[in-house]
């Protein structure tokens, strides 16, 4: 994976060329990438190879036999979220017997598209091929053949390969604690890797989570780190270092593909790897034989200026403020909560993410309090998660165990200040949960507060408003400095621009009357873009402004009816009044693509003139409460930049730079089948004129310029819903040549956004 976005190396080595193509010979070049220490064989392409072509590449050991090379495409960083979409995308890559980049190390080679006169890049995976200790000189061959599988090109470069002082973490049987083969009992046991099968360390027991294993390291300088979970069985396992506040947590990914961890000083640092708590508490671990497993971590030595280009960002000024909102029932559902030191853990991750307001969701208004509340019942009991697409809600204890054992806000707060930030206490808009454990039974007692549905409170109701009003009173008596009401999940509960001024009028009587270390309590306010289900106009920001009802303005088009929005209008009507505008990018699956369509949103933000902005569900990304594997690295690549504009608009220019340097594909994403969310195209290898998007040979959109939607955005233009398989067919014309990628829908499900 490659983290850094710039090749670091030095030309090695010497090519011997056979020319089957009638063309002078180019030159093979290879350079070892500081950050990854994979091996890149570089070369340029002649005018007139053909469209498609099939690279092949093998090695060769002194002496030994030619044998396939472990080799992938070069990738974009979005691509290859797209390609490790955390096992949410189930919608195109889930179908696939192997991943695509699995396929590639498998068959030593893959499809090279449009690759005529053009420069491309091998990445060659060496850790997964050659000794932990190799050094030395290895014979690496290319050959290039047209579809007929006639060979084009052959050519032969010796590649120097130095492992010696990366670290490589894969036999854990030395550990106290550790069993070989089998044991009886709790514990953790090893085993030793077989035919077709790595090696692997596995908690053989669910509950209680078992002993953490602390594994020396004896390491000084800076390292870049990586790690292998096994796909099958199904696994997480949690690490950390051992000077670290926090644990990152790591599900199944793609069989033998590493993923990023975290760049880090590793002066007397420890790896410590914990059983993830959600492989003891869900029905997989239950039930079934979802465990602890970790394959492998790997470290790659920093020089200090390998480290300094890895860091330079950091260094640029932070210019605009970053809001990140903390789901912390999300964050519960897996995890054991019950101490208010627990906190300390996320919010260690936030401010390492240099998130500067921590907005912690309590609850959503309508539903149990996600706190021990007098106003309203708590959530001490069973929680009802959201299901996938065609699949069954999960349960947990998780959120109910935080609720009775800690005072959620308390614990929050009292972390945001150990570590410098400051935080709002934010309320969902509303959602009565009807019929699931979730629900609030004073709701249950008073249907007539819900609209006709049953699911929705009604603002326009006076009791209904009082009664949630009560509850921002009961947070600002224990001490809040800001309070924001997220009207964007659920913007059903007003019926116009009326009940919503009388609302937020009343909240901001009652929080004039308090105020924080002598400042006024901040209110924001989350409100849908035009589009997003459920906004009928009831939302006019510009009339809050006039009449200073809030603090900061937070347009928002999740979940996730509208991923890109223009968001000028409120920033001119902003101009000359106190009020900030912070724009929500949506931090879970489905919004705008990470990290880099949230870079370009981002930097047109901030041209616009933006004051900052808000990741929706932050957590999952910089947590990983929702998601995992693939996000863990974000932390540090990207989500800490965001608060600097020239950083962000360094980022996006180097991204647009960089787009001719990848393979040419088009790599499609669509996390969740369902009819509220947009099959979106991410396109590299040149730059990309044309995007059309096709479904059963008819088409769907045309766009001519990023990012690539399939359909209008908006709830009205929700995908229909047919209940059978559609035939996907995308075309893309990058640098004046046409590129097509094919796919099927499996299904599209019914959606209420």
């Amino acid at each position: 994976m490659t983290v850094s976005q710039v090749i670091w190396g030095v030309t090695a080595g010497f090519i011997l060329t056979s020319n089957l193509h009638g063309q002078t010979p180019p030159a093979l070049t290879a350079s070892t990438d500081d950050l990854t220490g994979y091996v890149h064989i570089t070369r340029q392409y002649p005018e007139d190879l053909p469209d498609v072509v099939f690279v092949e590449a093998t090695f060769q050991l002194p002496d030994g036999p030619w044998q396939r090379a472990a080799v992938t495409r070069h990738r974009s960083q979005t691509a290859q979220f797209i390609l490790r979409s955390d096992g949410n995308n189930a919608t195109f890559e889930r179908q696939r017997e192997f991943s695509l980049e699995a396929q590639e190390i498998s068959r030593g080679g893959f499809e090279e598209h449009l690759a005529a006169g053009k420069q491309r890049t091998i990445v060659w995976h060496t850790d997964l091929q050659l000794p932990a200790d190799f050094q030395g000189d290895v014979s690496f061959r290319v050959q290039v053949k047209d579809a007929s599988q006639k060979l084009l090109t052959e050519e032969v470069i010796t590649v120097k390969v130095d492992h010696s002082r990366q670290v490589f973490l894969e036999d854990f049987s030395h550990l106290p604690g550790v069993a070989l083969g089998r044991r009886d009992g709790a514990g953790w046991v090893w085993h030793p890797p077989k035919k077709g099968q790595s090696a692997m360390l596995v908690s053989n027991e669910q509950f209680p989570p078992i002993e953490p294993l602390s594994v020396p390291l004896d390491l000084t300088g800076y390292y870049a780190i990586y790690v292998t979970v096994p796909l099958q069985p199904a696994s997480s396992i949690d690490l950390r270092l051992s000077g670290s506040q926090f644990s990152d947590r790591f599900t199944s990914c793609l069989d033998g593909i590493e993923l990023f961890w975290r760049v880090a000083k590793m002066d007397a640092e420890r790896l410590i790897i914990h059983q993830a708590y959600r492989t003891a508490n869900s029905p997989g671990a239950i039930n079934g034989n979802y465990r602890a497993r970790l394959s492998r971590v790997r470290l790659v030595p920093l020089s200090e200026q390998a480290y300094q280009r890895f860091n330079q960002l950091s260094e640029l000024e932070h210019d605009k403020t970053v809001a990140g909102l903390f789901e912390i029932y999300s964050w519960a559902f897996n995890e054991y909560v019950d101490t208010s030191h627990k906190f300390m853990e996320p919010l260690a991750a936030f401010a390492e993410a240099r998130i500067d307001r921590v907005d912690t969701q309590l609850g959503r208004l309508g539903a149990r309090a996600m706190y021990p509340s007098l106003v309203e019942a708590p959530m001490f009991g069973e929680a009802k998660g959201d299901p996938s697409p065609g699949g069954a809600a999960p349960r947990s204890n998780g959120g109910g165990r935080m609720v009775a054992m800690t005072h959620p806000w308390l614990a929050t707060r009292s972390a945001a200040e150990a570590f410098g930030l400051s935080t709002s206490a934010n309320f969902g808009a509303g959602i009565t949960y009807p019929n699931s454990p979730n629900g609030s039974p004073i709701f249950k007692d008073h249907p007539q507060w819900a609209d006709e549905s049953g699911v929705y409170p009604r603002y326009k109701l006076e009791a209904v408003r009082q009664h949630f009003l009560a509850m921002y009173q009961e947070i600002l008596e224990l001490g809040a400095e800001a309070i924001t009401v997220d009207f964007c999940r659920y913007p059903h509960v007003s019926d116009g621009p009326t009940t919503t001024r009388k609302f937020l009028t009343e909240l901001r009587r009652l929080t004039s009357r308090y105020s924080h270390n002598g400042r006024k309590i901040v209110v924001r306010v989350i409100y849908p873009v035009k589009g997003v289900a459920g906004n009928t106009g009831q939302y006019r920001p510009k009339a809050w402004v006039k009449q200073d009802l809030v603090d900061v303005l937070l347009p928002s088009g999740a979940f996730p009816n509208v991923s890109y929005f223009d968001c000028q209008d409120i920033i001119k009507a902003t101009r000359g009044s106190a009020v900030k505008v912070m724009p929500t990018i949506d931090g879970s699956n489905g919004g705008p693509l990470w990290p880099g369509s949230v870079i370009a949103q981002v930097d047109q933000w901030y041209q616009w003139g933006a004051d900052g902005i808000t990741i929706y569900q932050a957590d999952a990304r910089v947590v990983g409460s929702m998601l995992g594997h693939a996000s863990v690295g974000l932390r540090q690549t990207v989500i800490r930049h965001l608060g600097s504009s020239q950083a962000v608009k360094q980022m996006h220019q180097q991204t647009l730079d960089r787009l001719s340097e990848f393979s040419t594909e088009i790599y499609l994403d669509f996390p969740l089948a369902y009819q509220s969310r947009r099959v979106q195209a991410w396109v590299e290898g040149g730059q990309p004129q044309v995007v059309e998007f096709y479904i059963n040979g008819k088409l769907i959109t045309k766009d001519v310029e990023p990012p690539f939607v399939m359909g209008k955005q908006g709830a009205q233009h929700n995908y229909p819903f047919i209940g059978k398989p559609l035939e996907l067919r995308v075309r893309a014309r990058v640098d004046g040549h046409w590129l097509e990628k094919n796919e099927t829908i499996p299904n599209i499900f019914r959606s209420s956004n």
